[in-house]
């Protein structure tokens, strides 16, 4: 037997090598030549194949510099990722993509003339590093012995890999969610048979040419508005290097009359629950418990069935379940019971049977009106009149 001592493991036993075999095993899994699982795998690659920077981050090395440091994080999974997943790559990403390709053999040089944290030029592709890349990589004065920074050009990589992979400039053929968009493109027949009525439901024309020219004219007119008008806006300034800064926005103070008027608002709000609410609006319009019909197609006829679809609809609005609702010993809160009329009256043919009363009724409150009307479409926090409501409201 072979003391593991006495010989270098395989690629895959080493620490490293297992933690880029464990994450190698989450971001891939080929089936029958396929991707399973692209979406999930695909966040893996964003969180954990490189720390991403913002796009405007400083020329400062910083945050480059940390990532290079976690070299021995990544170097298994180096090793391993495009032996696993075959990639493709247009011209944009295709420089990037032969570096990635060569990095486990660089990574496997070794020499005893020099540590194993540099690698030689002749092994490397020196044109993908850009940047302040090169200040890490080449060294700050650059190094004249053709070696560079092996942990700086790993992270380097990662990071082109990763942004271009982003950009669907590099590829995985073979994946749904990771693949070349231009290969969904219908080509050929299917296009020319689809051609007519897909452009005209886009209103587009055949020949992009005008398209493009009317879009650039009208960024060139917008581009020359805000020139026009920096000169005299002393809260934005241009750098040498044409990097735009505006002046931070102080907050105004509030003034002495909203924050009565706050405090006022807040001291005129009803300290009810919300199930409360509902069913004393139920109350006030009972045809819409009227429309309430069940699935065998009968009105309702349970006792008490107006609260338990109040606890049934807040449940709803809280996006919770109805175990926090649900009160043993009331026969209209147990548990059975709101499964029951959720089940069997919540359905969406009777939200529309019965919707109009409500909005019936709120026609008649004279503060609704003064609001506009009351009918208001909020979607994520955006509130806007709703016409098609007004008009159900008038019909009703």
């Amino acid at each position: 037997m072979i003391h593991p001592r006495k010989r270098r493991p395989p690629i895959g036993s080493s620490p490293a090598d297992r933690r880029g075999c464990t994450l190698a095993s989450e971001v891939v899994q080929v089936e029958g030549g396929g991707l399973a699982g692209e979406h999930a795998r695909g966040r893996l690659v964003e969180q954990r194949l490189v720390a991403r920077a913002p796009p405007d981050a400083e020329d400062d090395g910083g945050w480059r510099a940390a990532m290079a440091s976690k070299y021995a994080t990544v170097s298994g999974f180096v090793k391993l990722l495009t032996a696993v997943i075959a990639f493709e790559a247009n011209a944009e990403g295709r420089q990037v993509l032969a570096a990635m390709q060569r990095l486990p053999d660089a990574l496997a040089y070794r020499s005893r003339h020099h540590p194993v944290t540099v690698l030689p030029l002749r092994l490397i592709d020196p044109l993908v590093v850009t940047g302040p890349w090169k200040r890490l990589a080449f060294g700050h004065p650059a190094r004249t012995d053709n070696l560079l920074d092996r942990n700086a050009y790993v992270s380097c990589v990662l990071e082109q890999f990763h942004r271009h992979l982003k950009r669907r400039e590099i590829y995985a053929p073979a994946s749904s969610r990771w693949r070349d968009p231009d290969a969904q493109l219908l080509k050929g027949a299917a296009w020319a048979a689809v051609k007519d009525s897909v452009l005209t439901d886009l209103g587009l024309p055949e020949d992009p040419a005008g398209l493009l020219a009317e879009h650039a004219e009208r960024l060139d007119r917008a581009y020359r508005v805000v020139r026009a008008g920096l000169a005299a806006n002393t809260s934005v300034t241009i750098d040498d290097d044409g990097k735009i800064h505006v002046v931070s926005v102080k907050a105004i103070d509030e003034p002495p009359s909203l924050i009565d008027l706050r405090k006022r608002v807040e001291a005129m709000m009803p300290r009810a629950d919300i199930s409360e609410a509902v069913v004393e609006v139920l109350g006030w319009c009972p045809k819409f418990m009227e429309a309430s019909i069940s699935i065998a197609g009968t009105g309702p006829h349970l006792d008490d069935l107006d609260i338990s679809v109040a606890a049934c609809l807040t449940a709803q609005a809280l996006n919770i379940t109805y175990g926090p609702i649900a009160v043993k010993g009331v026969p209209a809160l147990e548990r059975h019971r709101l499964g029951y009329v959720d089940h069997t009256y919540l359905r969406a043919d009777n939200y529309g049977a019965a919707n109009p009363h409500l909005i019936a009724k709120q026609t008649g409150i004279a503060f609704a009106q003064a609001l506009g009307g009351g009918l208001v479409a909020a979607i994520d926090g955006m509130r806007d009149l709703a016409d098609a409501l007004r008009g159900s409201a008038e019909e009703a």
